[in-house]
């Protein structure tokens, strides 16, 4: 089957983001898992270039989703977590629920369903405040799947039904949600043997019109399937070849299953050259395939036709095969269980991890915004200080010039040097300099690297406006006065080369 991969986006990059993402979600129905995984790597280089974490945390949860499908389970929880540290970083709730879910859908696959169905209720309620219908629908269902799983058949199929009625309560134009539902209803009635109940929901859906060809094929492979059971060969083979037919001329997946019943239709109506015919193509398959379970399907329903005719050393021949591959399939599926178990171990202790860094990250966090405040405060008690000092010097200024007394103009001056040693900015700046940097060594060195025709008085008033002091406040601090301040700015922003449009606060608390 052709990719379905587009070559040159011509629209902005959002839409191209999700154009990839809808993509994506096409070619994993379609089994094109390294032509998602491309489109997923496309995206993500646009988001990057974008700078859009919202648009990041989508693609992330697309990767993880193709990750699993590529058994890769260490690349589905890296980019879990990272989907899971952008939801935070931004409090989203819609990032919240899509990453929820791809926790979700991870621990499922792995056969943790308890830890799953965790994360399908934590999105659940997200879903429902933002009136996201299909969200809600399609929780509903996975909570149903996760409880037939768990062989909890009775809350699996309340789950569903619960599902069909929200659908019906909010009407699309289209009725693919209801036929989805009622195909997957009739699943869960086969899997627990109800087959009058199957009947009768796939039944139901014959009578839709506007059905997906996906769904078709659903639908007919399941009548086919249930006409075999209730012996209705005829019909069985009739649905069968439907189903056979709307794969062949749409190229649809191979449905085996579909096959055999079939094959077995034709043999127990005597039909032995049709169901041979049908025996072969599947054997044909499996070669192709080189599955062991494609295997161990043709084998089967060649042993059952040539015991319906009675050709015991062809069906002992055939069964023997058949044994064989099962037992080699087992030790396959027992590997692939410990393989699981391995994964499952690895995922829970890179999960682990991420969670103890991210305490370590709150908690430096929590401390650095502390040692802000303290930082400002600080830095505003400079200024309170100098303001009063610069009052008393302008005072004794006046008071000097009405006093006669050598002495007591002696004494007048020895203070107004204390008090100008006490403004002297270099004094007082060390202790402020020391916790500025002990905070934000980072912005100190990039501000030096990237800057460094800055003077001094000029990344003093940086490192002020970095930790939120107004104009007035910087003033005071550097004993100037604020117009002087603002030609500073002026001159801080020409050798930045920032534009008109560029504010010098935001900028600077970038850096």
């Amino acid at each position: 089957m052709k990719s379905h991969i587009t070559k040159k986006p011509s629209s902005s990059g959002e839409d191209t983001i999700k154009k990839y993402l809808q993509e994506v979600r096409w070619q994993m129905e379609h089994g094109q898992v390294d032509a998602a995984l491309q489109n997923c790597l496309l995206a993500e280089d646009i988001a990057v270039a974008l700078k859009r974490k919202d648009l990041l945390c989508r693609v992330y949860c697309s990767k993880a989703k193709v990750y699993m499908s590529l058994n890769n389970y260490e690349a589905n929880i890296e980019h879990c977590n990272l989907a899971l540290t952008i939801a935070k970083e931004l409090d989203n709730k819609e990032l919240w629920y899509l990453t929820y879910d791809s926790y979700a859908a991870l621990y499922y696959t792995l056969g943790q369903f308890d830890t799953a169905l965790h994360y399908v209720q934590l999105s659940y309620p997200i879903k429902q405040e933002l009136q996201n219908i299909d969200g809600i629908i399609e929780a509903t269902l996975f909570m149903s799947a996760i409880n037939a799983a768990m062989n909890n058949f009775t809350v699996s199929i309340q789950f569903a039904k619960d599902a069909f009625t929200i659908a019906q309560s909010h009407p699309y134009p289209h009725q693919h949600r209801e036929v989805s539902i009622y195909i997957y209803l009739a699943n869960l009635f086969a899997q627990i043997g109800d087959h009058e109940s199957a009947l009768y929901y796939n039944t139901m859906v014959l009578g839709y019109t506007d059905l997906t060809l996906r769904q078709k094929d659903r639908l007919y492979a399941n009548l086919s399937e249930i006409y075999l059971l209730n012996k209705e060969y005829r019909k069985a083979i009739h649905y069968a070849q439907k189903a056979i037919d709307l794969e062949t001329t749409h190229k649809l997946t191979w449905n085996q299953i579909v096959r055999k019943g079939a094959a077995v239709a034709h043999s127990y109506l005597g039909h032995y050259k049709k169901s041979m015919a049908i025996a072969k193509e599947l054997l044909s398959w499996a070669k192709k395939s080189n599955a062991d379970a494609d295997f161990c399907l043709a084998y089967g329903c060649l042993e059952e036709i040539h015991t319906f005719r009675k050709e015991y050393k062809e069906a002992l021949h055939f069964a023997k095969l058949l044994w064989s591959k099962t037992q080699f399939r087992l030790a396959s599926e027992n590997l692939d269980s410990i393989n699981r178990t391995t994964t499952l171990h690895k995922v829970r202790a890179i999960q682990y991890h991420m969670e103890v860094e991210q305490i370590k990250a709150e908690q430096t966090k929590k401390k650095i915004t502390l040692l802000e405040k303290e930082l400002t405060t600080q830095a505003l008690t400079l200024a309170q200080k100098n303001e009063m000092l610069l009052k008393l010097r302008t005072q004794t200024a006046s008071t000097m010039a009405s006093i006669k007394s050598p002495k007591q103009r002696l004494v007048v001056e020895q203070i107004q040097n204390e008090l100008q040693h006490l403004l002297s900015v270099d004094t007082a700046w060390k202790e402020f300099e020391q916790r500025f940097v002990h905070i934000h060594s980072d912005f100190s060195e990039r501000l030096n690297l990237q800057f460094p025709n800055l003077s001094e008085t000029e990344q003093r008033i940086c490192a002020l406006i970095k930790i939120g002091l107004t104009n007035k406040d910087l003033a005071s601090v550097l004993c100037l006065e604020v117009s002087t301040v603002e030609i500073y700015r002026v001159n801080i922003r020409k050798k930045m080369k920032l534009s008109k449009d560029q504010n010098l606060t935001t900028y600077i608390h970038t850096l």
